[in-house]
């Protein structure tokens, strides 16, 4: 028979096991519900962090249009950095990344907003900088002009060489009162387009299919003059010095004029073999828009 007098004190153990139970199960609960609070309250910081990216995004791409349109493309979207902050508290904080081989700015906004991070990033294409060439120095480095009949069957232009890759998008010329073939080679002479171009001592293009070109590689625009009274117009110095290889303050250095003429009925296709080129005329003339 059980004596109950000696399970004194038998209860107070079995409430403070209880008791203990019950606590750790409340502090569990309560740091549960804590965490879960923080990671609310982190999860509303980081929403805000998140507009702040995007409000970033949007201000440097608007800017980036602006440097586009409503500046011209001769700012050469030279379009920094920047930060700002909100009335909130909240900031953000952009980066801009160009990345020459894809043909990309990439955008980066930081927004922050209580110790917390989110960052957007978006990439669009590089505005392409078209440029002519020998128009921009003709007068300057070769102030003599000069039009008249061909005599003989030719074809007229310049050797040219790009410092960047880009792409020839228009062929040019400026003719005595002529329509002609302007036509461009690469450096193994295999014809890569070619424009009929009407002009009387004015500078006219016409747009062509855009034909890549690769840094460093040598490149010919000539025009064809299939009979000897075509009129073409050429460029020297008074005192006839050489003024080729120019740059003209391009990315294209112009290495000197390329010629050849010939008897031969109809003009046949071009042989490299018979190209002149010197260095004090420029005969023809012709000229590209180069984009790069």
């Amino acid at each position: 028979m059980l004596d109950f007098r000696l399970q004194k004190g038998v209860a107070i153990y079995l409430a403070i096991i209880i008791m203990s139970v019950l606590l750790t199960i409340s502090l569990g609960i309560a740091t549960i519900t804590i965490n879960q609070i923080k990671i609310s309250r982190g999860i509303e910081d980081s929403v805000v962090a998140f507009y702040a990216a995007d409000s970033g995004i949007e201000r440097i791409l608007y800017d980036a249009n602006c440097k586009s349109g409503c500046l011209g493309l001769s700012d050469g979207w030279t379009i920094s950095s920047s930060e700002g902050e909100f009335s909130n508290g909240a900031s953000y904080l952009t980066n801009i990344t160009y990345v020459i081989d894809e043909n990309l700015i990439k955008f980066k906004s930081t927004g922050e907003y209580k110790g917390v991070k989110r960052a957007i990033e978006t990439s669009v294409p590089l505005p392409l900088v078209e440029s002519p060439v020998w128009q921009l120095c003709a007068a300057a480095v070769a102030p003599t002009l000069t039009c008249k009949a061909a005599m003989l069957k030719a074809y007229m232009g310049y050797k040219f060489v790009p410092g960047v890759k880009g792409q020839v998008t228009k062929l040019c010329g400026y003719f005595g009162g002529s329509t002609l073939t302007v036509k461009l080679y690469d450096g193994g002479y295999q014809e890569k387009a070619q424009a009929s171009i009407s002009s009387n001592q004015a500078w006219v293009c016409q747009s062509i299919t855009p034909v890549d070109v690769s840094e460093g590689s040598t490149y010919y625009v000539l025009a064809a003059f299939p009979v000897g009274t075509n009129r073409y117009c050429m460029r020297k110095r008074v005192d006839s010095a050489p003024f080729l290889p120019e740059n003209c303050g391009t990315t294209i250095d112009i290495k000197s004029t390329a010629l050849y003429f010939t008897v031969v009925t109809p003009l046949p296709p071009l042989d490299p073999a018979q190209l002149y080129y010197a260095d004090n005329e420029m005969w023809g003339m012709v000229d590209i828009i180069f984009a790069y």
